[in-house]
């Protein structure tokens, strides 16, 4: 579990810091990334794909997806991305 949690948060410190990615998980607010699922959630069905996760990048954005889909059903789900944000000590909307 420290080991998962360790990756999440270095993933997640990966994305903040990285202005390709930040800018596209800011959806337009510069370099700032966006906590809130909704603002990652392009098509609004509710679930973030690997697309809209930035999972496309690279092999680490993948890893990182698939740490937090813990069902593996392809998809974050709110549960899913509500469980990240506890873990890091991130207050969700």
């Amino acid at each position: 579990m420290k080991t998962k949690l360790y990756v999440v948060t270095l993933l997640s410190v990966l994305m903040i810091s990285s202005p390709s990615v930040a800018g596209n998980y800011g959806h337009g607010y510069g370099s700032t990334m966006s906590w809130d699922m909704e603002d990652m959630d392009s098509n609004r069905d509710g679930f973030l794909s690997l697309e809209e996760f930035g999972g496309n990048q690279d092999e680490g954005m993948r890893k990182g997806f698939d740490m937090i889909d813990t069902n593996n059903d392809n998809m974050i789900d709110k549960e899913e991305w509500a469980n990240l944000l506890k873990a890091h000590g991130i207050k969700s909307n």
